[in-house]
Parts: structure tokens; C-alpha cells; sequence
């Protein structure tokens, strides 16, 4: 080949299912010019197809070194070519990769806090029986759902999800081609890589995009051919969505989906009492009898219709509105196809602007206040084409609402014929949308005789019906409290409600306030368990997440101080997330091109750092952060409101109203006071002034600076600085009088904003870039930073705030003690990040720190303390912050705990517990008095083998206490019984994986409380049972409390209390040998029950000792009841104790001694 002919135009590769080219990296030639090597670089998988093009008879391209056009044509064997020069030489190939590591980074679904994690990427089934393999490494116990959506509509996908262990656990597949596919809410039981595999059905290939979505279910109608969950009927199952927010304290749970409210845009025409506004002597005349036959107005607000904002109308003379341009048409047809604009049509009929009297016109005025006013349209005294006109004519109006986005027909006078009865056989009335598809036009007349919505005296009103809602069904247990948060991930309302286990009754409705949520419900009872419904109703096509959790709260801000904490006295924690807002905030100004977008920018280079998302908003003049909240407020100049924006979303909160004034610039002093400055309006120009944040009103500070493009800012010392045309000013905040001044060197726009070091930051306003600069405020000079593809920056905001977390409990009866212990979800390497380091602290009713010794986890950054010695009916607060600048989610466990009196208690040490059967082992170091008895799973279980604390009631109504040791492979089934004697009383299961947690006993041993329970004799016997635990157990102490203390037999008193093994008694105590009769007649009366014809005469001395407590010293050292026993009564004959291995308090454990 001629290898000078050639460049790199003189091949292509393309990408056929990704539609995209490719151009060669490099490109080599062998020493004799007979081989090309072509390199590409990170090509993504494909189908592609590989082009030389051909050159001509001594020309250029491909040709030999004779100048012959290459021979190309490529038949499937070399060589290649048709006998003829010339031809392109064209092979395809399929590129694939076995197995990728899925490089999508899994981000935080709104609302932060939720655990909900997504993120997608696009691939290709390249050809017939390709497998695309995803590698993904997630951690333990969390849900995956997966979605395959084809872009390529021939590809019927298939999707399968693989354990760590390669153990498929489950599949789904597209129902059709074209079709999406997704598995929901597969739990991750261990950590570990995850393997996604797509493939096409039927040999079908093509592109595909695949989401992951970790905690999360996603909503199945309007993706998964058939589904459907408008009605509590066909509500979707979420249950398979929640995961446990583990602490040692609790396991409440969790669980989520993503919605998408339906977008097909539904209207309905209600008629409504008669009202006509009149302005035919007020309004603004567009057309008459010498004009043309349509005319254009701009309306002042933004009018929504069929999912679109419009600010332009075009009337024509005819009763025809239409929007994007002007229908001149005479010839009313049905609007399920005519005309081809958007229109509204009060009454589209052929009319003439003539009458007897010349005042037949088209008016138009604006009447109402900001927010709510109303656009009227009204055609006057106008003649039917084929009418008599004269003083026979028609009079009617429609009229459009700003905010509600109604539509309103009016209709004073139809009859225009001069006959009886309206003239409306020849005209049409409805609305429809730009080429109307799958019914999106309704039409109320159509060349009929007048009815009910259209006619002389009728008015009708048109309003756009809220989408279907969505509905989700989940689980609750009696007992629990539910907690409901909504967020909208896209502009638009939605709403929500609790429905009962019937179906019908609406247990709550979503309330507002939350400025990180839509709605929540907190903190719901629930009374019967059953099945629950949560209904999502809203705006048309508006994304949201649902999250709902069992017994906890979801974190709902502004809970940022003590004053403002949160209510978790019913719950056992709070589900949050904690975070710093920090760095220069820029935003767009918005136009009719476009809404105003929110960024972050680097504040040394102008480059954008993030693309937060749009506001939704259009004409926004400047944005500042609340120096104590963080709060980013913002003045919208279009529809003039005052409004929060959220930093992380971009999503808008409305404040209030300014009240018609146009305000270039805001700025917050470092009290938190929002000034302005006021260009014009109806109380103020080229003014000062400040904004009430509640309401939005706007309060003038007259000034007697003239200014223009004029930008506002407070340094680091509360100096206000005034940019006024090409000078800046120094101005005092009380008066607006001008302190001092220097000349600008560039003429900047109206944006200042005090950063780091005092540095004032303004810049350029664009049109598809802007400048970021600074300003020397001592020399005026303007220095140029860079530039940001941003389109008109109004607005700049520096901040560094960090969110913090407050939650407050009240403390019942008997509760006297608060644990408080955070989780965080950890991320692994690529998925999410969440680096929180949280910081918890505990503060009294005053406000005053009282934060107990805190304990860090063994994971280095989560905390716990256990708070003491509170008092009962006081309410106590917990405070969440991030150390270090870490941010992220974090479930926080808030538990009181009752310290009740024991005056019964037995430890796994004491006489009186026996171990009934093999594989039990002592361990020591924690435990209550440091020790606990463990039977591993894999030890022999069988009935009789069990754990036994046999004790005297604390009295004939009793609460019962056990504690253990959690370790993280005991058994979530630990069963207890509690008899009264031989009588069983209760079973009970506990999950010995968490940590007791009903009550701290003796400021040291928590516990759980089996109930209470009345016992006829005053032998009480607990037992644990091996068969059928799920694993190991631990038996450790055994308490007891009486619900009322009871009178002793006889005229003394008994309070014996227990406290680390000290005994204590009252004076007047009766001496062990009183005791021993009456104690030894119950022991006869209730035998032991493994070997009813034998009675113990060491448990005789042992029940006597239970009933009358003994001195706590002998000999000059502390001993306990135990070794009281072994001195008194040195045989032993029960058989169920010879040669059973005990361990002795204080001393080493050993063999019982025989009889």
C-alpha cells in the first residue's frame, strides 16, 4: 500500500447498538507497507463494524503501491474483494468482557438518612447468547433490587442476581421485547461480591441500561408489564424491603421503595355557581373590528397546562386560546385532533366583532394578589358568523388561575341568533394538549345544544385531576410505632397517607414542616397487628421516596437545636443523618429558557464542582446561607416570593411573599437579620431593606444611594458593602447612608459575597459562561478567577455549617436510666462512602451537659454511654454531631431503662441454679458478678436438658428479670419458663443477640423483664430451655421484685434487698431456727419435680435461707449465702446435684461435695 495515501479518515469504527464512533488511538504500518495495525483504547462492549474505505485509480485511501484501488469487498474469506478495484473493505465483531466490576458509585437517595443507595450504567448484549457479569461487593444485611430497562426495543432482557458463594437468589425476565425487567428486595445475608448477569431472551440483543439499588424496593407499575397498586387491593408488597438498624439495645427496622406518580395528565370540567367579572369596561382591549384576528399576552405568571409552564396566550377572535402561536381558524372541530397547538376554547365558533353598538372586542385584565391572580379573557358582545348580530350577541369569558393552574368558563349571554335558546350548535368548548395522545384533550361541546357546563348563566370549572395514587402495603405488630417519611426526588407535590388493615380507614395523614421532608407521619400506635397501607398521592409524574420505619423515628429537621429536638419518647431511636455544608454555592438566574440551577463552584479556579440541579424556578436574583441554621434562602424575583432552597436537591421551599418588590441582592448579618436591597417596587427604590423570614415581608430602610446592577454583602465584621453600578460602597445597616466608596476597575453584575480571609467574590453575568472575580475593597481593583459554564451567575453563597441532631426522651415511672449507643452504614469500596464519625453527647432539661462516660466502639467511631441516677417524668435531651468533618447516616438507639429494687435475685453461681444435662461451660470475665454459664449450639439439647434458677418469690405478684451476655451467635429463640411452684406461669423467647434492655440493675447488670406474674406458693423456678434453640445460650442471673411489697408472717417486717451480692436485713429479723419450719412445710408441699419421692435436706436449709437472709460476715470476712449452706449442712443426697460442677462465688469452681 501507498502508506502516505492514508489517515486516519481513511477508516471508521462504529459502535452499532451504542450508536457512537470510535477513532484509533494510534495507527502502524509494517516495513513493507503490506499490514495496518489499528489501536483503540477502553473500547466499551458492542457490536461494531470496522470500514477501509476504498480509493480510486491513483488516488487516495487505500491503494497498492501501483496506485489500484483496494479491492474491498468482504465476503467472509480472504481475500477479500469481487474480482473489481474498488470497494470498501467492511467486517464486524463483537466485543465483550466476561465479567466487569459494576463502576457506577452508588449514591444517597433523597432523603439523606434514608439508606437508600442507587446507580447505573449502560451496557450492551452485544450478540446472540452474550452474558454481561457484574461484579458488585456489598455488605451484610442490607436488600438489593435490580432494574434492566432496554434502550435497544428488539432486547428482551433477563436478570439474575448470584451470592457471594455463586448460589443464584432469584431471577427475573422481560415479558416482551422492549420490555423492562428488575428483581426487588433480595437480602445480602453476608458480605462479600455480588454478581449481576444480563443476558437477551430468544437470542435478542442490544443496549441496556442496569440500576442497583441497594435498601430499597422499586415501585412495579409503569415498569413491570401488568402491575398496578392504585387501591389497597392490588397494593404492593414492601415487606421484602426492611432491614434491621442494629444496637446492642435494639433492633427497630426499616424499609423503603421509589415511586413515580403516573404522568398522564387527566382534567375534569365541574359546573359551578354563576359568576361573571365584568371588565368590559376595564380591561385592556385586544381585538375589535378593525384588528387583526388574533392577538398575543404575556401573561405575568407562569400558567401550567398539560405539564407545561406558558407564559404567552394567543386569543383569536374567534373563542379560541392557544399557546406557542397564534389559530386563526373559523372552523371549530373536535379537539381530539384540532387545531394542532395547545388550546383552550371557551366557545370556538366562527364570531364577528361587530354589533349594532361598535363595541364588540376581545378584553383582557390581570385582577387578584401575587400568588393568586387571576388572567381574564372575555369576548364582548361578539356575533355568530351566520348570526343576525345587531344587538343579538354573545358574551362569555374564561379566565386562568395562577397557582391552582384552573380554568374558568363564564358564560353570560349565548344567545346570539336572535332566536330562543343558545347558539351552540355550531361551536366547541375544551381544552386539549399540543397533538393530543392517549386522550389528553376533553371537550365539553361539541355542535350541540347547550348542557349543563356550557349555556347562557352556566360557568364551568376546569381543573386538572390528581394522577391515580400509589399504594404500599407492609406488616406492623401490635405494640410497634410506625413512622412514615416522604420526599419528592423531582419538582412536584405529593402527600400520604396511614391506611388501616380494612383497606378504607385513614389512620394519618402526612403532615408538613419537615424541611428535609414532604410529609412525615412519626410516631403512629399500632393496636392490632395486622397488614398497613401507605397511599402516595400527588403531581403527575413526580418521583419520590417513601421510607418507613418500625419503632424509630426518621430524623426531620430543623431539629438542629435543643429547642427544636425531636420527640423520641416512644421510640427506641432515631434514623439520621448528619452532615457539613460547605464551600462557594453559585446559581443561575432562570429565564424562559431555562430554570435557575443551583452549583457549587471552586472558589480558586470558577470551575463548577457540582451540578446540584435546577430549582424549577425561573428570574432568581441572589442566594445566602443563614449563618445559624444553614438554611439557604433566595429571592425569586418572577413570582416575588422569598425561598428555601435545599443545598443537597436543589429543591425549593416557599417562605412568603415579598409583595411586588424587585430585590437585586441579600445578605444575612451574623445575628441571622436578612437584609435586601430594593431596585424598585411598591414601597421601595433603590433602598434598603430587610426580610422578615417567616413571612416573607419586606421592611424598607429608606437610603439615598442611587444604584443599578447593585450586588450586597456583610463581611467577617458586619461591615455592609453596597456594589452600586461601577462603584462600591460601604453603607450603614441602620440607615442606608453611605459610609465611604471606591471605583470599581471592571464593571462586575450584581453578585457579592464575602469568602474565606474576607474576601469579596463577585462575577460576570453570561450567557452560557460567567466570570468569577474578586474586589479589592480598600483599591477597587477587580481581579478575574476563572470561568464556569454557568449561564448568568446572580447569586454566590459561601458557607461551612455543620448539622447537628437533637432528640429528646421523657422518662416514665420507675425510669431512671438512658442508654444511648450509634450505628452507621459503613460503605465499601465501590459503592457509597459514608465516613460519619458521630459524637454523642447527653444534656439535662437546663441545657446542661451531663454526658456520662462514653465508650467508643470496637469500630473506632460509633459511641455508646449509659446515663444514671435521672429522674422519673424528667425529660432529657441527646445530642448527634460529626466530628471531624465527616458526614453521613447514622441509626442513634435512645433507651430508658427502669432501675427497679431486686429483693430476689440468683446468679448462675448461686445454690439453687442447676444445670440439667451436658455441654454448659463456665465463663468468666463479664456477666452479672463476671460470670455466665454458655451452651454452644452444637452442644447435646434435649427437654430435660436446661438451665434452672429455683428461688422464693419476691411475692405473690412478682415481675420477673433475666439477664445475659449478647454475643452475635446466641440464639435469637432463647426460651425461658416461669412456674409458681410446679404450675407453669409463662413462656417467654428473648433474642439473647441484643443486649437486655428493660432495666439496669444494681447500676451495673442490664436486664430483661419476662413479665409479671402471680404466684400461689412462693417457690419460683426459671427455666432455659437447649431444645430448638437456633443457638448458643447463655444463662446468667435470675431477679425478681415484688409489684407491691407484702407483710411476713408473724409482727415483724421483711425488706431484704439485693445489691452485688450483699445481703442486707432489718433488725428485727427472726433468727434462721424460727424460720426453718414453716420453710421446710412449703419445700414438702411443692417437692422437686425431677424425683417427686425425694426431698432434699439441703434444700430445706436452702428455702429456709431464702426466706430469712443470714449475717453477712463470719470470722471476720465477707461471705456469701452459699457458703452458709455448705457450713450448716454438709450432706447432700439429691441426686440431681452429685457430682454436678458449680462454680462457688469467690472461690474456685470444683466438684459439690456428696452426702
Amino acid at each position: 500500500m501507498i502508506v502516505n495515501n492514508i489517515s486516519t479518515s481513511d477508516f471508521t469504527l462504529r459502535g452499532n447498538l451504542r450508536s457512537a464512533n470510535y477513532t484509533a488511538s494510534n495507527y502502524s504500518f509494517n516495513a513493507d507497507g503490506t499490514v495496518l495495525t489499528l489501536s483503540y483504547v477502553s473500547l466499551p462492549d458492542d457490536d461494531y463494524t470496522l470500514t477501509l474505505t476504498a480509493g480510486s485509480f491513483r488516488g487516495f485511501n487505500f491503494t497498492d503501491i501501483y496506485g489500484n484501488a483496494l479491492d474491498g469487498e468482504f465476503s467472509g474469506t480472504f481475500p477479500s474483494g469481487n474480482g473489481t478495484a474498488g470497494g470498501n473493505f467492511v467486517i464486524g465483531f463483537d466485543l465483550d468482557l466476561a465479567i466487569e466490576p459494576f463502576t457506577s458509585v452508588l449514591t444517597t437517595r433523597n432523603p439523606p438518612g434514608s439508606l437508600i443507595y442507587s446507580g447505573s450504567l449502560t451496557s450492551t448484549i452485544a450478540f446472540p447468547g452474550d452474558v454481561d457479569s457484574f461484579t458488585m461487593n456489598i455488605d451484610p444485611d442490607q436488600t438489593i433490587s435490580v432494574i434492566v430497562t432496554p434502550v435497544t426495543t428488539g432486547l428482551q432482557p433477563r436478570v439474575e442476581l448470584f451470592s457471594p458463594a455463586a448460589a443464584s437468589l432469584g431471577f427475573a425476565t422481560a415479558s416482551a421485547p422492549g420490555q423492562m425487567t428488575g428483581i426487588q428486595t433480595l437480602a445480602t445475608t453476608s458480605g462479600g461480591t455480588y454478581r449481576i448477569n444480563v443476558s437477551g431472551l430468544a437470542a435478542s440483543q442490544g443496549r441496556y441500561t442496569v440500576e442497583v439499588i441497594l435498601n430499597a424496593a422499586f415501585e412495579q407499575e409503569g415498569k413491570i408489564g401488568g402491575a398496578t397498586n392504585n387501591t389497597t387491593t392490588t397494593a404492593e408488597n414492601i415487606n421484602g424491603s426492611f432491614v434491621n438498624l442494629d444496637t446492642t439495645q435494639a433492633r427497630p427496622q426499616r424499609g423503603a421503595v421509589l415511586g413515580t406518580l403516573e404522568t398522564f395528565a387527566r382534567y375534569t370540567a365541574t359546573a359551578v355557581p354563576f359568576e361573571f367579572t365584568d371588565i368590559s369596561t376595564t380591561g385592556a382591549t385586544l381585538l375589535n373590528c378593525s384588528s387583526s384576528s388574533t392577538a398575543t399576552v404575556n401573561l405575568p405568571f407562569a400558567f401550567n397546562f398539560y405539564g407545561t409552564s406558558y407564559t404567552t396566550l394567543y386569543p383569536s377572535r374567534n373563542g379560541l386560546i392557544t399557546f406557542g402561536s397564534s389559530n386563526s381558524s373559523t372552523f371549530n372541530d373536535s379537539l381530539s385532533s384540532s387545531p394542532s397547538q395547545a388550546a383552550i376554547a371557551p366557545f370556538w365558533d366562527s364570531l364577528r366583532l361587530n354589533n349594532s353598538t361598535g363595541d364588540a372586542t376581545v378584553k383582557f385584565q390581570v385582577l387578584g394578589e401575587v400568588g393568586s391572580r387571576q388572567a381574564i379573557l372575555q369576548w364582548n358582545k361578539v356575533a355568530t358568523f351566520f348570526g343576525s348580530g345587531g344587538s343579538n350577541t354573545l358574551t362569555f369569558q374564561a379566565i386562568l388561575s395562577e397557582g391552582s393552574n384552573q380554568i374558568r368558563f363564564n358564560y353570560l349571554d349565548l344567545e346570539g341568533d336572535g332566536l330562543a335558546g343558545d347558539d351552540t350548535s355550531g361551536a366547541t368548548a375544551g381544552i386539549k394538549a399540543a397533538n393530543p395522545t392517549g386522550g389528553q384533550f376533553l371537550e365539553i361541546l361539541h355542535n350541540g345544544p347547550s348542557n349543563t357546563l356550557v349555556g347562557t348563566g352556566k360557568s364551568t370549572v376546569i381543573a386538572r385531576s390528581l394522577p391515580p395514587a400509589d399504594v404500599y402495603r407492609f406488616d406492623l405488630v401490635a405494640g410497634q410505632r410506625v413512622n412514615l417519611a416522604l420526599t419528592n426526588t423531582t419538582v412536584g407535590n405529593v402527600d400520604m397517607q396511614l391506611i388501616a388493615s380494612d383497606g378504607t380507614t385513614v389512620l394519618a395523614n402526612g403532615l408538613v414542616g419537615a424541611t428535609n421532608l414532604n410529609e412525615a407521619i412519626q410516631s403512629y400506635p399500632i393496636s392490632i397487628t395486622g397488614t398497613y397501607f401507605a397511599r402516595v398521592s400527588g403531581d403527575e409524574g413526580v418521583t419520590y421516596s417513601l421510607v418507613v420505619t418500625k419503632d424509630t423515628l426518621f430524623d426531620a429537621e430543623a431539629n438542629n437545636t435543643l429547642a427544636t429536638a425531636q420527640d423520641a419518647t416512644n421510640s427506641k431511636g432515631a434514623l439520621g443523618f448528619t452532615s457539613m455544608v460547605s464551600g462557594l454555592y453559585a446559581i443561575s438566574e432562570g429565564s424562559a429558557w431555562g430554570p435557575a440551577t443551583l452549583y457549587r463552584l471552586d472558589p480558586a479556579t470558577g470551575a463548577i464542582l457540582q451540578t446540584i440541579g435546577s430549582t424549577g424556578r425561573r428570574d432568581i436574583s441572589d442566594i445566602d446561607f443563614h449563618p445559624h441554621t444553614g438554611e439557604l434562602y433566595a429571592i425569586d424575583n418572577y413570582l416575588n416570593q422569598l425561598i428555601k432552597i435545599n443545598p443537597f436537591t436543589a429543591a425549593v421551599t416557599v417562605v412568603g411573599s415579598t409583595g411586588g418588590e424587585d430585590i437585586e441582592d441579600i445578605s444575612f448579618r451574623s445575628d441571622g437579620t436578612l437584609f435586601a436591597w430594593v431596585d424598585f417596587g411598591s414601597s421601595g427604590f433603590d433602598d434598603l431593606a430587610t426580610i422578615n423570614l417567616t413571612t416573607g415581608a419586606v421592611t424598607i430602610i429608606p437610603s439615598s444611594i442611587s444604584s443599578a446592577w447593585s450586588g450586597l454583602a456583610f463581611d467577617g465584621s458586619d461591615n455592609l458593602y453596597l456594589k452600586a453600578r461601577n462603584t462600591l460602597k460601604q453603607v450603614n445597616p441602620n440607615n442606608g447612608a453611605e459610609i465611604s466608596s471606591v471605583t470599581l476597575s471592571k464593571y462586575p453584575d450584581e453578585v457579592l459575597e464575602f469568602g474565606p480571609g474576607n474576601v469579596l467574590y463577585t462575577a460576570t453575568h453570561g450567557f452560557s459562561t460567567s466570570t468569577l472575580q474578586t474586589i479589592n475593597v480598600a483599591t477597587g481593583v477587580v481581579t478575574d478567577i476563572g470561568t464556569a459554564a454557568v449561564d448568568g451567575i446572580v447569586g454566590l453563597a459561601f458557607t461551612e455549617f455543620y448539622f447537628e441532631d437533637w432528640y429528646k426522651v421523657t422518662l416514665g415511672t420507675d425510669e431512671s436510666v438512658v442508654e444511648v449507643e450509634t450505628r452507621t452504614a459503613a460503605g465499601v469500596s465501590g459503592q457509597f462512602v459514608n465516613n460519619l464519625n458521630p459524637k454523642i453527647q447527653f444534656f439535662n432539661s437546663a441545657g446542661i451537659d451531663i454526658t456520662p462516660t462514653v465508650t467508643i466502639l470496637p469500630d473506632g467511631r460509633n459511641e455508646k454511654f449509659t446515663a444514671t441516677g435521672l429522674s422519673s417524668g424528667q425529660t432529657y435531651y441527646v445530642r448527634v454531631a460529626a466530628e471531624g468533618g465527616s458526614l453521613g447516616e447514622y441509626f442513634v438507639g435512645i433507651k430508658p431503662l427502669r432501675a427497679p429494687e431486686i429483693t430476689v435475685a440468683k446468679d448462675d453461681g448461686d445454690w439453687g441454679f442447676q444445670l440439667n444435662g451436658p455441654g454448659w461451660s463456665v465463663q468468666t470475665g463479664t456477666g452479672h458478678q463476671n460470670d455466665y454459664r454458655l451452651h454452644p449450639v452444637s452442644a447435646p439439647s434435649s427437654a430435660t436438658n436446661v438451665a434452672r434458677w429455683v428461688m422464693t418469690s419476691a411475692g405473690p405478684t412478682s415481675e420477673v428479670f433475666v439477664s445475659w451476655v449478647s454475643r452475635p451467635m446466641n440464639a435469637t429463640n432463647a426460651t425461658y419458663k416461669i412456674y409458681d411452684g410446679a404450675t407453669l406461669r409463662g413462656t417467654v423467647v428473648v433474642d439473647q443477640t441484643r443486649s437486655p434492655n428493660d432495666a439496669l440493675l444494681y447500676g451495673t447488670t442490664s436486664a430483661k423483664s419476662l413479665g409479671t406474674f402471680t404466684f400461689v406458693t412462693t417457690q419460683v423456678r426459671v427455666e432455659l430451655l437447649t431444645l430448638g434453640a437456633n443457638g448458643d445460650l447463655v444463662a446468667d442471673g435470675v431477679f425478681s421484685r415484688p409489684v407491691s411489697l407484702v407483710a411476713a408472717t408473724g409482727s415483724s417486717t421483711v425488706e431484704a434487698s439485693r445489691t452485688n451480692d450483699q445481703i442486707t436485713r432489718s433488725p428485727s429479723q427472726p433468727s434462721l431456727t424460727s424460720a426453718i419450719g414453716p420453710t421446710t412445710q412449703q419445700a414438702i408441699q411443692t417437692p422437686n419435680t425431677a424425683h417427686p419421692a425425694q426431698v432434699s435436706a439441703r434444700d430445706l436449709l436452702f428455702a429456709a435461707l431464702a426466706k430469712r437472709p443470714l449475717p453477712l460476715t463470719r470470722v471476720g470476712r465477707t461471705i456469701s449465702s452459699t457458703v452458709w449452706i455448705d457450713d450448716l449442712w454438709r450432706g447432700d443426697g439429691d441426686p440431681d446435684k452429685q457430682g454436678q460442677q458449680v462454680a462457688t462465688k469467690g472461690l474456685v469452681p470444683g466438684r459439690r461435695r456428696g452426702s
